[in-house]
């Protein structure tokens, strides 16, 4: 299908509209229960941070995990609230507004740990202040729980929306090129210790420079737009 400009500015509206309602209502939301019924809070106990940057906690068996992939708000509470059997009918958002550091968490993996009451997971997206704060006290409480709705992100993709100037195919291609190589650079200073391994991903880099450069029009999955 086929969006023009004001349909799709209208999308991202209701879209907008529709995550924005949904999190207020998760905000006026029983924290304990989310957390006993409906799964979507989560309690955790840092244990450390790997040579990979991501965030290590143990969670407990007897309750739901979160899922792989899955983004959460993530925030150590006053020391009173770091038991859930003391929130008593506070709200989730009672929970964020007592806060004493909060940052994005992203669950990539999980396995077991030596304690058969517990499994371990591992998180990445961690806010460098956030992992400062936090490093050096091995078994503080985390909370997770549903992140905020992106707000910029939607704000500015309605901005780019109604900009009534054309975007060429070669500046679209330009703009991919950027954001690519980019992110295949993080990745292969970051990502890939192995000496091997980097040495193909520099051959991969190379290709998909090359290759954007070459193209003349940029295929955008699922949506398209008229510019």
């Amino acid at each position: 299908m086929i969006y023009d400009r004001q349909k799709h500015w209208q999308f991202l509206e209701d879209e907008l509209k529709a995550e924005v309602d949904e999190f207020n209502e998760k905000l006026n939301t029983s924290a304990s229960y989310m957390l006993l019924e409906t799964a979507e809070l989560f309690t955790a106990q840092f244990l450390s941070f790997n040579e990979s940057g991501e965030m290590i906690c143990k969670l407990s068996r007897k309750r739901p995990t979160p899922r792989k992939g899955e983004y959460l708000y993530c925030m150590t509470l006053h020391k009173e609230l770091r038991n859930y059997k003391n929130w008593g009918d506070r709200t989730y958002g009672d929970l964020v507004k007592n806060k004493t550091n909060y940052t994005e968490a992203i669950c990539i993996w999980m396995s077991t740990s030596n304690d058969p009451d517990f499994i371990l997971a591992g998180f990445k997206g961690v806010d460098f202040e956030f992992a400062e704060w936090i490093k050096d006290t091995p078994g503080v409480v985390l909370v997770l729980g549903p992140n905020r709705p992106p707000y910029e992100y939607l704000a500015h993709l309605q901005q780019l929306v109604l900009n009534n100037h054309t975007l060429s195919c070669s500046m679209v291609a330009g703009m991919w090129h950027h954001l690519l190589i980019h992110s295949l650079t993080y990745h292969l200073f970051w990502r890939y210790k192995d000496l091997r391994e980097r040495e193909k991903h520099i051959r991969l880099q190379n290709f998909v420079s090359t290759y954007v450069l070459k193209v003349n029009l940029c295929l955008l999955q699922h949506l398209q737009i008229v510019l």
